[in-house]
């Protein structure tokens, strides 16, 4: 995870990665923004939603959407963060 600021070069990212481009509104409504890498490797990209009965499909959820929803418990230990919005970024 980096946050990004001005006074630094942005990260280089890589091909093989996927990331969340992060855009944060603190408590006095300025706005700061980071890059979180997603972690494919350990995770997957995919994953199973525990099935309540054993018939049927199987559900996945995107770990880049489970990121996502958690991303206010993620950065609230950090920094005083009220809103926060992501979307996904490869580069190719």
């Amino acid at each position: 995870t980096w946050m990004l600021n001005e006074q630094e070069d942005p990260p280089q990212l890589q091909e093989q990665y996927i990331y969340l481009a992060v855009q944060l509104q603190l408590a006095d409504k300025s706005l700061i923004y980071s890059i979180i890498t997603i972690p494919t490797e350990q995770l997957g990209r995919f994953i199973p939603i525990p099935r309540r009965h054993s018939r049927g499909r199987r559900a996945y959820m995107i770990l880049d959407d489970i990121i996502r929803y958690c991303l206010l418990d993620i950065y609230r230990d950090v920094i005083d963060v009220r809103r926060a919005q992501a979307y996904t970024i490869k580069i190719t």
